[in-house]
């Protein structure tokens, strides 16, 4: 059986305003540890968080499937009426397409993660102009799409 690829027709470019600077990124596993026990007992748990401009957590979602994580914070930040234009959301997983196409939904201009962006992702950022970063561990992170969002 084949699967049809999600249509993402619907979807517009961002226009990036520099929002965030690569320093301040780096010190977002250091805002989230308190929050992650769950992975750390099991290793089991994905985490998505919605962080505002000055880097504050908005919202947090856990579940065992990293979309689901990803869905909770976005639905707990649109609850908050939360304006996400000038947020980023940061996941655990790894990042799809897909999740790409739910921060283009939802008007984030910014995803980062601690794991690997896969390639659809990256070609799907890229056409909408959405930043993505990947493997932002430590001192460094691969930044993939989006120049336009980190300011210098």
């Amino acid at each position: 059986m084949r699967r049809t690829p999600p249509s993402f027709l619907d979807l517009n470019p961002l226009s990036p305003p520099p929002l965030f600077r690569p320093a301040d990124l780096l010190s977002i596993p250091s805002k989230i540890n308190e929050h992650i026990r769950s992975f750390r007992l099991t290793g089991a748990y994905h985490y998505a968080f919605i962080f505002d401009k000055i880097l504050g957590i908005v919202a947090v979602g856990e579940d065992i499937g990293r979309h689901n994580a990803v869905d909770k914070a976005i639905g707990k930040a649109f609850l908050l009426d939360q304006p996400l234009g000038e947020t980023l959301l940061f996941t655990t997983g790894r990042v799809t397409a897909e999740m790409v196409a739910k921060a283009l939904r939802a008007g984030v201009p910014l995803l980062v993660s601690q794991g690997a962006a896969l390639l659809g992702a990256i070609h799907l950022a890229r056409t909408y102009n959405l930043g993505l970063i990947g493997f932002l561990r430590g001192r460094r992170f691969n930044l993939y799409t989006g120049e336009g969002w980190l300011k210098p």
